[in-house]
């Protein structure tokens, strides 16, 4: 079954798996999981990373808009904290990691229980597989568009990879690549590099810039620049002619 995410995600995933689907408020949540999936759990769990983004924000609530990395409460929850540690590492407002951040959160929680699970928010995903899989990539008005695939590495203990377009898409974005794709540690790491790398490429001639970039910083694994009429990779990523 193929999924067709967020055009401004541009990413679609093959998959075999027991397949959930939940719309909740500004999450679009597609689920590949080994075992069928609780849609009341899934959605509890869902609930309670929106409660405490939003407890957080009503006590702290330029957290919210900030374009830059933000310091938080010591009372902060373990997902806030999350994205202002790896947002104040890519130099970024924290909310550039929240939809990662919740990816991370459901994927963790729900791979308790299924030992193999993808969990794409719009677009940003977490995934735990025993074996490589492959994303298509869409970038509106890119040649590449649906016409390539990324392949990853399993991730036994859970890998992010997330996209980032200044062409397509409703989130603040300064740059001007059709899409940046970040594989790395976890989905709010990829989450925030992607914005922030994005941020930086106005043109193709910003492409080996980007991927020095990425080479240098601790936990990020991949990425993929689509720029102009070219596209560069680097990293523990494959990319293939979409089948």
């Amino acid at each position: 079954m193929s999924i067709a995410t967020k055009a401004n995600n541009g990413l679609r995933k093959l998959f075999d798996f027991a397949s959930l689907h939940l719309l909740y408020r500004h999450t679009d949540l597609w689920l590949r999981t080994e075992g069928e999936a609780d849609p009341q759990l899934v959605k509890g769990y869902l609930k309670q990373a929106y409660h405490e983004i939003e407890k957080y924000i009503n006590d702290d609530k330029d957290f919210q808009t900030a374009l830059y990395p933000r310091k938080v409460l010591p009372s902060a929850p373990d997902i806030i904290k999350q994205m202002a540690i790896y947002s104040s590492q890519a130099g970024v407002g924290p909310m550039a990691g929240v939809a990662g951040a919740i990816a991370d959160y459901l994927g963790v929680r729900l791979s308790e229980r299924h030992p193999q699970i993808i969990c794409n928010n719009g677009g940003d995903i977490y995934y735990k597989t025993v074996k490589e899989q492959r994303f298509l990539v869409g970038a509106p008005g890119s040649p590449f568009h649906n016409k390539i695939e990324i392949c990853v590495p399993s991730a036994q203990n859970g890998n992010g990879l997330c996209t980032s377009s200044g062409k397509s898409g409703h989130s603040i974005n300064f740059g001007r690549a059709y899409a940046v794709t970040i594989l790395a540690d976890n989905a709010c790491l990829a989450d925030v590099w992607a914005t922030a790398l994005s941020n930086q490429i106005m043109s193709h001639l910003d492409i080996d810039r980007g991927l020095k970039i990425c080479g240098e910083r601790k936990g990020i694994k991949g990425v993929v620049i689509l720029a102009d009429q070219y596209l560069g990779a680097w990293g523990e990523v494959r990319l293939s002619q979409a089948q």
